[in-house]
């Protein structure tokens, strides 16, 4: 699992950054790219009886390998972005999916294409 950075530090002289993890890891590095996205922390919805659920549940920031879903009825809360590139996938393993759209999205289809 990845390890969140708690510190960045860029030295000039050495032209690197200084990243220090929330293990206390140092770390140096010659480029940092920050891909947070807005939602790294999961946030599940209100539903009604969302407690009471006796099976696995996942969000997409904090996936969860173990959970194997061959065989499985899977269902997906929402159809944003996050969806858009996890839904397909599962797709491919779960038995049956039903997705749960909350409100429209405003998208374009998904462009499958070679990059050079």
């Amino acid at each position: 699992m990845a390890e969140a950075a708690t510190e960045a530090t860029w030295d000039a002289e050495a032209c690197q950054w200084h990243l220090i993890t929330e293990s206390g890891r140092e770390i140096l590095a010659d480029a940092v790219i920050a891909a947070l996205g807005q939602l790294n922390r999961p946030a599940f919805p209100s539903i009604e009886g969302l407690d009471r659920f006796e099976g696995p549940t996942r969000h997409s920031a904090r996936w969860n390998d173990d959970v194997l879903l061959p065989g499985k009825r899977v269902g997906v809360v929402g159809s944003a972005a996050s969806a858009v590139q996890l839904i397909p996938e599962v797709a491919k393993e779960a038995a049956a999916l039903t997705v749960f759209q909350r409100s429209a999205n405003y998208v374009i289809p998904k462009i499958e294409r070679t990059v050079d």
